[in-house]
């Protein structure tokens, strides 16, 4: 799966599910770098544009596992704002954690 989305993105830079398909696999395999990096590329080849909040919250857990918390709130308030109830509510939830984004489901690197 990981190499079917790489090629995805690797030919549209802004292929969304390609995109979160990539970001999800490199997650899982432990590969934040190369999460960060596909999701980076994708929302700047969308900058044209509004992008996807589904990115957005993505890059926020991204950013919260670097250990750049104020820069993950800050994603999940343009999340919050994005008009999409799924992400808006998980956002909302991020923002309310006193844990701090992201804390009970990743480790952030130190």
């Amino acid at each position: 799966a990981s190499r079917f989305a790489a090629s995805l993105i690797e030919i549209e830079p802004d292929d969304v599910q390609g995109c979160l398909m990539f970001t999800e696999c490199a997650r899982q395999l432990g590969d934040w770098n190369a999460a960060r990096t596909a999701l980076e590329r994708c929302l700047s080849a969308s900058a044209g544009g509004e992008p996807s909040p589904y990115l957005t919250l993505e890059y926020a857990r991204v950013l919260a596992h670097d250990g750049e918390i104020e820069r993950a709130r800050s994603e999940l308030v343009r999340a919050l704002e994005s008009g999409d109830a799924y992400v808006a509510a998980e956002a909302r939830r991020q923002l309310d954690d006193p844990r701090g984004p992201f804390d009970a489901s990743i480790s952030p690197a130190r």
